[in-house]
């Protein structure tokens, strides 16, 4: 996914409120409104710039649609302090308007996973994941079903975290979010069997790394990747290819 600049972002906005965006843009660059901070509101920036307030609050509302703000509520907007939440709204839009589904997701998600997995392989410091990634396992065959799901996550946040990546670490937690919501509804409908085939791909995962076997780690990840598709189609009624989890 190509990071826009901001002159590309400008480019997306009308003419009249281009040199608007500058001037916020100049406003962040120059220390004097900091990421997370509230912006001026649309009187505060129409008095400032000398143009009508409507102008300046239309300005912002063209902000917000490019996700470089964001409204809460009783005030705001607010410069975004994390990119992945843009992230999140571009893909819950483009899901909203049909352009992506749960399939899409998921293959983005399993393409994005092996990216993850490359770099903490590599990354020769990574006791401390290493050693909670070993307590989530250890844990996961005898909490319910809820608990399981909470753990499988941990798992791959703590994977995501072995990279030592800030730009993975931002892509992930966005795509986590939405692939999230739809994966917890399938491993929720998963068979006991299921979950006890998860954790074992979750397992193959931890050894390969902690014995330096990326061929096995890869084939775990494959197999992993299989079984969440395979509990998405049961969710969805969608008939699998492949042989059903029961």
């Amino acid at each position: 996914m190509k990071i826009r600049t901001a002159a590309e972002m400008k480019r997306n906005v009308p003419e009249r409120f281009a040199w608007i965006l500058d001037h916020v843009f100049e406003q962040v660059r120059a220390g004097r409104i900091k990421v997370g901070e509230e912006l001026p509101s649309a009187g505060e920036l129409a008095a400032a710039l000398g143009v009508s307030e409507s102008e300046s609050a239309a300005a912002l509302r063209e902000m917000e649609t490019l996700c470089l703000v964001e409204k809460r509520s009783g005030s705001g907007p607010y410069i975004f302090g994390s990119v992945s939440n843009g992230f999140t709204h571009t893909f819950d839009v483009m899901r909203m308007l049909g352009i992506v589904g749960p399939r899409d997701v998921g293959a983005f998600r399993k393409s994005m996973e092996l990216a993850v997995y490359d770099l903490a392989f590599r990354n020769r410091n990574k006791r401390l994941e290493l050693a909670e990634m070993k307590e989530v396992l250890g844990a996961f065959p005898q909490e319910n079903i809820e608990t399981q799901i909470r753990l499988d996550q941990r798992f791959h946040y703590l994977l995501t975290e072995m990279t030592d990546n800030g730009v993975m670490t931002m892509l992930m937690s966005a795509i986590f979010e939405i692939y999230g919501r739809w994966v917890t509804r399938g491993l929720g409908a998963m068979p006991e069997r299921g979950m006890r085939r998860l954790h074992n791909a979750h397992t193959k995962i931890y050894e390969s790394l902690l014995h330096n076997d990326k061929a096995a780690g890869l084939e775990a990840i494959d197999e992993h990747y299989y079984l969440i598709e395979l509990a998405g189609e049961e969710m969805l009624n969608v008939r699998s290819p492949r042989q059903p989890l029961v």
